[in-house]
């Protein structure tokens, strides 16, 4: 297949992913244009840029699908080291039905898509001594929910006082299928004080109109 060759910037959703240097040539912002299969490289003598295929970039926005939050507290005990799956609220399906979440904190992929998925936690602890520790991470399931495989996302939010607060945020982009399940699991660790909790936070007045801050939230975004 022919190669094509560049002079100028590359452009992908208006922002330049790979330039070059005006008085040396050389190029910068080196990145993989088609994965598995070639890199954008330059050429040594006309300082050119050359891409093994053509470059042809989709446009694509992020649109919200659903946003799902739990308002009370979400208890890490009281024995550490043992998974509990995180919830957001009372659940229901996303706009155009790629997903659902059910009661328990299950999300059901319901048909193919490709998705960014955010999970925003609130965590705190009650009136202890000591480094409370939590643990976070996502599962996926493809059987029904009978066997759970962990995605590679685990975190950690550590506590040292009794009046602390913690968030942990995460962002997964992902190519879903229908049928597959994920749930977000929280525990407490016995490597640290066994006090740590997901909590929500009632707004004083003034700030009430804001609603009050969940103990965890998910988003999910498709692409148009």
């Amino acid at each position: 297949m022919a190669r094509t060759s560049f002079s100028g910037p590359v452009y992908s959703g208006g922002r330049p992913v790979v330039t070059q240097d005006q008085t040396t040539g050389q190029l910068v912002g080196l990145i993989p244009i088609v994965p598995g299969l070639g890199v954008v490289t330059q050429d040594p003598t006309t300082h050119a840029l050359v891409a093994p295929f053509p470059i042809a970039f989709p446009v694509s926005k992020l649109s919200i699908e659903g946003e799902f939050r739990d308002n009370a507290m979400q208890i890490g005990g009281p024995t550490a080291d043992v998974p509990r799956t995180v919830l957001y609220g009372p659940g229901g399906t996303t706009l155009t039905g790629i997903a659902s979440v059910d009661a328990g904190g299950i999300i059901t992929i319901l048909k193919d898509a490709g998705i960014v998925a955010t999970t925003r936690l609130r965590v705190t602890r009650a009136g202890a001594a000591g480094v409370s520790v939590l643990i976070v991470w996502g599962e996926v399931s493809i059987d029904g929910g009978l066997n759970w495989t962990q995605l590679p996302n685990v975190g950690s939010v550590s506590l040292t006082t009794a009046t602390d607060i913690g968030s942990f945020y995460d962002v997964i982009p992902a190519r879903v299928l229908t049928g597959q399940k994920y749930r977000i699991r929280f525990a407490r660790s016995s490597g640290g004080n066994n006090s740590g909790d997901l909590a929500p936070l009632v707004l004083p007045g003034g700030l009430s109109f804001l609603g009050t801050v969940p103990s965890a939230y998910l988003s999910i975004y498709r692409f148009e």
